[in-house]
C-alpha cells in the first residue's frame, strides 16, 4: 500500500476515534437518556437500554478471609457507612436530596459525594421486593431493575459500596406496606403481598434474580432481608426459627448459582439487647451457631442491629439506679463492652473466625437533658469500641426525620449533621483500624 494512503488512512481513523470519544463524552453530559451507564449499556429515561459503553470501577470485588473483608489485592476492607434513609420504600426510583418523584441521575451523584464526604465507603439502602418482581416504574420513568444497575454502577464509579437490603414485599404507598417479619406468608400483610409473594420460593426467586442481575458489579453487597423475625400480622409470635433459617440457605444457594461470587449478610431477629444485672436474660449471637449457614464460597458476613434506645448495649433493673419498670444504661465503655461480650460478640468475631457488620445503629435525638448527653457519650464510647474490636458498621440513618435521624435538612445533608450525625461523622473521619 502507497505510503501516503496508509498515512491518509490512519489520519481517517484516528480523527474518526476522536469524534466518537467526543460523542461519547458530551452524550454523558447532554442528554438525560445517555446518563445512567450500567456494565455494558446505558439507560434511557423510559427504562429501555440501548448500546453503550463499559465503565472503570473505582472499587475492588470483596471477599471473606476468615474474620476480615478483603479485596482482590488482599487489603483490609472496612465497610462503614450510613442507611441511605427508606429510599426505594418511599419511590422505586429512590429520593434522592429530598425529590420524591424518583430516580435522578445528578441528585444521587451528589447526594453520594456528600455521603462519601464524611468519610463512609459503604451506603446500605432498602429494597422493596415487589418492585423488584414488577420492575415498577417511578414517576420519571425510569424503570426499577434499571435504577438498581445504575446506582450499583455510580456507587462502584465512586469508590464505594451497596448494601442492598430485603425490606418489604410493596412500598410505602401500597396496600399491605409494612416493615415485613419474614418476606413471606403468613407473616406478610395479607391482600397484594401475598398475591405477589405467595410462598417462600417466590422470595427465594426474586433474590436470585437480583445476585444475576447485578453480579460482576463489584460494589454489590446483598443483604436478603433485614430484621427477620418471627411476628405474625395478628400480634402473635412464631417459635420456629427454621421458618427463617431453612428458606435463607435456600436463598443463598439460589444466588450462588446464578454465579454471584460477592458478600452475603445475614441477620436474624431485630437485633441484641442484655439485662446486665441478669445477663441470662438476653438476645444475643448463639444463632450463628445454634442455625448454621453455608456457603460454598464462604463468603458470609453476620449482622445484627445495635440501638442504645433499644437496650443493646445493656440495660440494668435493679443497680446503677435501674428498676424494673425504669431500667437505666450504660455510658461507660466498660459497660457497653461487658454488653457486648454477653451478646456475643467478640465470641462470634474472634473464636469463630466471622466477620460482623452492625448493620444499623445510631443515636437518639429524642431525649433531652441529662439523658441526651449520655446518650451522645455513649454513642460515642460505642463507636470507638466497634472501631477497637475491628467490627463494620452502619449509621441510622442519613435522613432528617424520625429518632435516629443523622442530618437536618435533607436537602443539603453534607453541611447539616445532627449531633449524633456528627460523632458519626468524626467516627467515619478518624479511623483507627
Amino acid at each position: 500500500m502507497p505510503k501516503n494512503v496508509r498515512f491518509t488512512l490512519k489520519s481517517i481513523h484516528f480523527i474518526w476515534v476522536i469524534v466518537i470519544s467526543l460523542f461519547q463524552v458530551i452524550s454523558l453530559f447532554s442528554f438525560p437518556a445517555l446518563s445512567l451507564v450500567s456494565k455494558t449499556y446505558a439507560l434511557t429515561a423510559t427504562g429501555t437500554i440501548f448500546a453503550g459503553g463499559t465503565i472503570s470501577y473505582s472499587v475492588r470485588p470483596l471477599h471473606v478471609f476468615g474474620k476480615y473483608i478483603k479485596n482482590n489485592i488482599n487489603q483490609t476492607v472496612m465497610l462503614r457507612g450510613v442507611q441511605k434513609g427508606a429510599c426505594f420504600v418511599d419511590s422505586p426510583g429512590g429520593v434522592w436530596l429530598n425529590n420524591w418523584s424518583g430516580w435522578d441521575p445528578t441528585r444521587a451523584s451528589e447526594e453520594l459525594d456528600q455521603i462519601k464526604s464524611w468519610g463512609a465507603n459503604v451506603i446500605r439502602i432498602f429494597e422493596v421486593n415487589g418492585h423488584w418482581l414488577r420492575n415498577t416504574v417511578d414517576s420519571n420513568g425510569y424503570q426499577h431493575r434499571d435504577v438498581v444497575v445504575a446506582l450499583a454502577n455510580l456507587c462502584a464509579r465512586k469508590g464505594m459500596y451497596l448494601i442492598l437490603t430485603g425490606f418489604s414485599a410493596v412500598g410505602s404507598t401500597e396496600q399491605g406496606n409494612q416493615q415485613d417479619p419474614l418476606p413471606y406468608p403468613p407473616y406478610l400483610q395479607s391482600g397484594l403481598p401475598t398475591q405477589l409473594f405467595p410462598d417462600t420460593q417466590a422470595w427465594i426467586n426474586v433474590w436470585a434474580d437480583i445476585a444475576n442481575t447485578l453480579k460482576g458489579i463489584p460494589s454489590v453487597i446483598l443483604e436478603p432481608h433485614n430484621e427477620p423475625h418471627l411476628k405474625y400480622p395478628d400480634g402473635t409470635w412464631g417459635n420456629n426459627p427454621n421458618e427463617w433459617f431453612v428458606p435463607l440457605q435456600q436463598t443463598i444457594n439460589a444466588m450462588r448459582a446464578t454465579g454471584y461470587d460477592g458478600l452475603i449478610i445475614y441477620q436474624y431477629r431485630s437485633g441484641t439487647w442484655v439485662n446486665l444485672d441478669y445477663p441470662q436474660a438476653r438476645s444475643d449471637l448463639g444463632w450463628v451457631e445454634d442455625h448454621p449457614i453455608t456457603d460454598p464460597i464462604n463468603n458470609l458476613v453476620i449482622s445484627t442491629h445495635q440501638y442504645r434506645f433499644y437496650n443493646a448495649i445493656g440495660l440494668w433493673t435493679e443497680s446503677h439506679g435501674g428498676t424494673p419498670s425504669n431500667p437505666t444504661q450504660p455510658v461507660l465503655k466498660s459497660d457497653i463492652m461487658q454488653a457486648l461480650i454477653y451478646e456475643l460478640i467478640p465470641h462470634v468475631l474472634n473464636d469463630l473466625n466471622k466477620p460482623i457488620i452492625i448493620g444499623e445503629c445510631g443515636a437518639s435525638m429524642d431525649y433531652t437533658g441529662t439523658a441526651y448527653v449520655d446518650e451522645l457519650q455513649a454513642c460515642t464510647n460505642q463507636l470507638e469500641l466497634y472501631q477497637e474490636l475491628g467490627l463494620h458498621y452502619i449509621g441510622f440513618w442519613w435522613r432528617s426525620e424520625l429518632q435516629f435521624r443523622l442530618i437536618s435538612d435533607d436537602r443539603n445533608p453534607e453541611t447539616t449533621p445532627t449531633e449524633s450525625g456528627s460523632i458519626l461523622r468524626n467516627s467515619l473521619l478518624n479511623q483507627i483500624s
